[in-house]
């Protein structure tokens, strides 16, 4: 993958800007789905463990397919057709939610969601990455990551708002006009020049399995400067946040005594923020190196939890909302930087949807557990959130020891 040089910010921004507003309108429905989903059950009687189950279930399916999304991306060259066939299919699924109303049915829909909708992540990481080039991928991440904040935040917005004023059938009536909105902005992207191979179905099967197999593909591309230890700190603080974060509706409700539309809002301010972060810390990335930003963001999001367990103040889920922008605009700044650097010619995407699926793994393990730790007849809340924070802790001890910095060492005229 060749570099283009040092762009304008300008010459960037006009690139991406049709992928960007895509990125806003797949933010807005994933995480209105998340927040309504969550309530919706907990109004049915789902346990606090039936609705970790429900994010769980995404981490899940982000834990399986998105590798195999991207190595079909970068196979066949053909990544505006990958991101609009995962957007299509994602949409096709919300009619479902509609009809089904039981938490244990919503729980096995949202997986079937997820495993669609994850085939957009890594050829859009991908292709921002080959916009950026070396000189400013973390740059153009940066704009591409606050894009996926801003949809974020204003679907935790609209989750709030929708949840008090409209039933749950035209919540989810609105979420495919969205789905529809994004797929057809998409066809106003052009690609990043990448060869195009023609292969038989078989052929792609085989170089799919040799790619995502370790025991037939090898695992150098996994080793080079440390990039398996950055997967694996990530997991672990993902299981700390996601595992949090997957209480907070009901937490916000509940304890913190919030209304539906406050707790919405309130949730907003993560994603917003993160829409200010993540440009300034891409731009940082490209200045003071990927391994500083990770390591910050990792000690950050030990300190996440620990803050929450004592929010029973609406001002102190505000501090925590902001502090989790702050840290998590770090972390994938650098990270998602840092892959791009390692990642070996023609396998950014695959990477990059490995990457998201060690998120899976944390994302899998820390709303059950938390889930479970925080059931009245356990420990509760608090102790749950401050008992989950070591793990992130953790996850910084590894990319200190055994990570090292890639942006000295990206060569001149490659990314």
């Amino acid at each position: 993958m060749n570099s283009e040089g040092r762009q304008s910010g300008f010459t960037i921004l006009g690139r991406l800007a049709p992928l960007l507003g895509t990125a806003v309108l797949y933010g807005l429905v994933g995480m209105m789905m998340s927040t309504v989903l969550a309530v919706d059950m907990d109004r049915q009687g789902a346990s606090r463990v039936l609705v970790g189950a429900m994010f769980a279930s995404s981490a899940l399916a982000f834990l399986i397919f998105p590798p195999l999304w991207g190595a079909v991306s970068d196979i066949l060259g053909k990544p505006r057709r990958i991101m609009a066939l995962a957007l299509l299919l994602a949409t096709l699924m919300i009619p479902f939610f509609i009809m089904v109303t039981d938490p244990r049915g919503s729980v096995a829909l949202r997986f079937l969601f997820v495993v669609f909708a994850s085939g957009f992540v890594p050829p859009v990481l991908a292709q921002t990455s080959a916009i950026g080039g070396s000189a400013q991928r973390g740059y153009a991440l940066g704009f591409l990551n606050s894009a996926m904040g801003l949809g974020r935040g204003t679907g935790q917005i609209c989750a709030g708002l929708f949840l008090g004023l409209l039933a749950r059938e035209w919540t989810f009536a609105i979420m495919g006009v969205i789905g529809i909105l994004a797929f057809c902005l998409l066809a106003l992207f052009k690609p990043a020049p990448a060869p195009v191979r023609t292969l038989s179905l078989r052929e792609q099967a085989a170089e799919v399995w040799r790619r995502l197999v370790p025991r037939v593909g090898g695992m150098d591309h996994l080793k080079r400067y440390g990039l398996i230890w950055v997967f694996v700190a990530f997991s672990l603080r993902d299981i700390t946040i996601l595992g949090s974060w997957a209480m907070m509706p009901i937490y916000a409700i509940r304890e913190v005594g919030l209304t539906e539309w406050e707790m919405g809002l309130l949730l907003s301010l993560n994603p917003l923020c993160q829409v200010f972060f993540q440009p300034f810390f891409g731009r940082l990335a490209d200045s003071v190196g990927r391994k500083r930003l990770i390591v910050w963001g990792m000690l950050g999001s030990a300190g996440v939890p620990i803050l929450f367990s004592f929010a029973s103040h609406p001002w102190v889920i505000v501090l925590g909302m902001v502090l989790v922008a702050l840290v998590f605009s770090s972390l994938y700044s650098g990270t998602t930087a840092f892959i791009g650097d390692a990642a070996p010619e023609g396998r950014v995407a695959e990477l990059m949807g490995l990457h998201v699926t060690f998120r899976g793994i944390g994302g899998a393990i820390g709303p059950i557990l938390v889930g479970y730790l925080a059931s009245p007849g356990v420990w509760g809340f608090q102790r749950a959130f401050l008992s989950i924070s070591i793990l992130a802790f953790i996850g910084s001890l590894l990319v200190v020891f055994f990570v090292e910095e890639t942006l000295q060492t990206t060569r001149p005229g490659s990314s």
